[in-house]
């Protein structure tokens, strides 16, 4: 890449970084929830703020066109959606099931992303 060009990415990354960006606002919002619930809630806790780490970390790994971003894709989708699952327990509380369709709409973008030749820059 020519110095000072920005690389580009394809709507599909931008996509997914944006996915993954709220994604990791709704596990830091739902996480605080949880510890405002308490009881129960408190389980979730540890796992919405690891959540919304690797989410952001999946973010910035496309954002700056790292080579490990397919891999970390790989493992925020799979800790989306272990998230989501721990969320859809709460099937009667509006928070946590907005929460598990987060998740899931996250994991679904960064399987996508995993496909062959989606990590290209445009």
């Amino acid at each position: 890449m020519e110095k000072g060009k920005m690389m580009m990415m394809s709507n599909e990354m931008m996509m997914c970084v944006n996915e993954c960006m709220e994604s990791h606002r709704m596990c830091m919002q739902t996480s605080m929830y949880c510890m405002e619930m308490g009881g129960e809630y408190m389980a979730c806790v540890g796992m919405m703020r690891d959540c919304a780490q690797m989410c952001q970390t999946c973010a910035d790994f496309m954002i700056t066109g790292s080579a490990m971003s397919a891999r970390m894709c790989e493992m925020c989708a799979e800790m989306c959606n272990k998230c989501a699952e721990m969320c859809a327990k709460f099937a009667d509380d509006a928070q946590m099931m907005a929460c598990a369709e987060m998740m899931k709409k996250c994991a679904a973008a960064c399987m996508m992303m995993m496909q062959p030749g989606m990590m290209m820059m445009a």
